[in-house]
């Protein structure tokens, strides 16, 4: 007959990580196995784990996670970040090539009775799905003008976005990428266009090239009810 270690829950003693002594990762000795078959289910096992997650971190550990976060946040600010540029009216913007699923040529927008307007321009046809087309020159300039008034010069759309719920912005032309440094991207300001939706301007070639911040632009409209 083997011999069965007495179990801690038993005697009162400290456990001593006996999981690794006498229980399944050790002799397999212990005797609570019997009634538990493996130390998960054993209640000395599952309350050292929660002492060890309770318990308080030195504080050089703390001070060295701090001084982490800070490096993170430096890096995170100066990282280069890759924008699709486009003409809208007069002006260049960029945004975030991550949020663009497609560059596509223009189609045609139907209209919603009783919802298209100067912002909500209509429904159209991408890719066998109908998406929403909304108007920038509306959000960014505050212009009150119906989609009739742009449709002449639009020749691209883009579709941004998450693969369940994109959105589509009929543009002027879409004039490539451009690498961005982080460095360079100053805080906007510009009268332009409504700064709620910029995350910063830069410099490309010898015109200014306002970044949209799809952060708070593309949720916004997902969420609109106009």
């Amino acid at each position: 007959m083997a011999y069965l270690s007495p179990s801690p829950r038993r005697t009162g003693e400290d456990p001593n990580a006996c999981w690794g002594r006498i229980g399944v990762w050790g002799s397999g000795s212990c005797e609570d196995l019997e009634t538990f078959v493996h130390c998960f289910n054993c209640p000395i096992y599952r309350h050292s784990g929660k002492v060890l997650l309770e318990r308080s971190h030195p504080e050089a550990y703390l001070e060295s996670v701090k001084d982490n976060l800070k490096i993170e946040a430096q890096d995170r600010s100066f990282k280069q970040e890759t924008f699709l540029v486009f003409k809208l009216g007069q002006c260049l913007l960029g945004i975030l090539s991550d949020s663009v699923r497609a560059v596509l040529p223009i189609e045609k927008i139907h209209r919603v009775p009783f919802r298209t307007n100067h912002l909500l321009l209509g429904l159209v046809p991408v890719r066998g799905n109908l998406r929403l087309a909304y108007s920038l020159q509306s959000l960014l300039f505050k212009e009150k003008k119906q989609s009739e008034d742009h449709k002449d010069s639009w020749r691209r759309m883009l579709l941004v976005g998450s693969p369940n719920l994109s959105l589509v912005f009929p543009v002027e032309d879409v004039l490539g990428l451009v690498s961005v440094d982080g460095k360079d991207v100053k805080p906007y300001a510009s009268s332009a266009a409504d700064a709620r939706w910029m995350r910063g301007m830069t410099s490309n070639e010898d015109d200014t090239l306002l970044l949209l911040n799809e952060e708070v632009l593309i949720p916004t409209l997902q969420g609109l009810r106009v």
